[in-house]
């Protein structure tokens, strides 16, 4: 038997927080990430997302062959940090 903490929500965990404070705090704190086609598309590790102190949720809202998150954070230094690293990301593949 194994089990793992985490602090990713699921979409029944967002049904359930829909109309709460702790639901609109994370829609205020929300961050969009966009991957062109040509792009390569950078993994929660690669984003910071899983050292996370706070709660998160991401959801997919890819279109047209764009890949695009939207990720909602409980703590705003969980923000700032997954911003961080996204800069690093970027750099590590000479993007503008």
């Amino acid at each position: 038997m194994r089990w793992v903490h985490h602090n990713e929500l699921s979409d029944d965990d967002m049904e359930l927080i829909a109309c709460s404070s702790l639901a609109v705090s994370m829609m205020r704190r929300k961050l969009v990430i966009k991957f062109n086609k040509e792009d390569t598309v950078a993994r929660p590790k690669q984003m910071g997302i899983r050292n996370c102190a706070g709660l998160y949720y991401i959801r997919d809202i890819s279109i047209s062959g764009f890949t695009i998150f939207e990720i909602l954070f409980e703590l705003t230094e969980d923000r700032d940090i997954v911003e961080q690293h996204l800069v690093q990301y970027k750099m590590s593949l000479g993007l503008d």
